[in-house]
C-alpha cells in the first residue's frame, strides 16, 4: 500500500513516521510530489473555508483509494464526501509517541478498513459509523482543553495575590 501525508506540519511528521515504520509513505508539503495512485491520502492540514476542496482536488490529483482526515475540522465536513475522520490526540511538538500511546478514534463510512491501516502500523484505534461523531468529539476535547487553561491561569492568578 501506498501513503500520502499531505502536509508536513507537526502533526504530518508524526503520522509520517509512525506509518513509515509499516507502510511505504511519502509526506508532501507544499511542494507537489509525483504520486499516483496512492492508496491512501492522509490529510494532515488546518481547515479553512476551502478545506473540503483542497482535499477533493488532492484526492483526485493523487487518484486516493482512501481518505483519511486527521485535521480539526467542522462537524459535517467529511461525511458528505466519503472521507474517513481520525483526529490526533497528544502532546505537542513531538506527536509521534503520542500516536501510539492514545486512543485513535477513527469514523466514517470506511472507519474499519481505516483503522486496519492505522493498526498495521501499530496504531491502536476505536472505530465509530460517523465522522461526524470524531469531528465533534475532537472539537468537544478542545473547548475542555480550553476551560483547563482558564482555570489554571485564574488559579495560577488566585495564588499570585495571596502570597501562595
Amino acid at each position: 500500500m501506498t501513503h500520502l501525508v499531505v502536509g508536513a506540519g507537526e502533526v504530518g511528521t508524526a503520522l509520517h513516521a509512525v506509518l513509515s515504520r509499516a507502510h511505504p509513505t511519502v509526506v508532501r508539503d507544499v511542494d507537489p510530489v509525483d504520486l499516483s495512485p496512492v492508496d491512501v491520502l492522509h490529510v494532515a492540514f488546518p481547515w479553512t473555508p476551502a478545506f473540503a476542496d483542497q482535499v477533493a482536488g488532492y484526492e483526485a490529483g493523487h487518484r486516493a483509494g482512501l481518505v483519511i482526515v486527521h485535521s480539526t475540522v467542522p462537524v459535517g465536513t467529511c461525511d458528505p464526501h466519503g472521507w474517513v475522520h481520525s483526529p490526533v490526540r497528544g502532546r505537542h511538538p513531538d506527536l509521534a509517541p503520542s500516536l501510539t500511546a492514545f486512543v485513535k478514534h477513527v469514523g466514517g463510512g470506511r472507519a474499519e478498513e481505516a483503522a486496519e491501516v492505522l493498526e498495521a502500523a501499530g496504531i491502536t484505534t476505536m472505530v465509530h459509523d460517523r465522522a461526524a461523531e470524531t469531528e465533534a468529539g475532537k472539537l468537544a476535547e478542545l473547548a475542555q482543553f480550553a476551560l483547563q487553561v482558564v482555570v489554571e491561569k485564574e488559579v495560577h492568578a488566585w495564588c499570585q495575590r495571596e502570597g501562595l
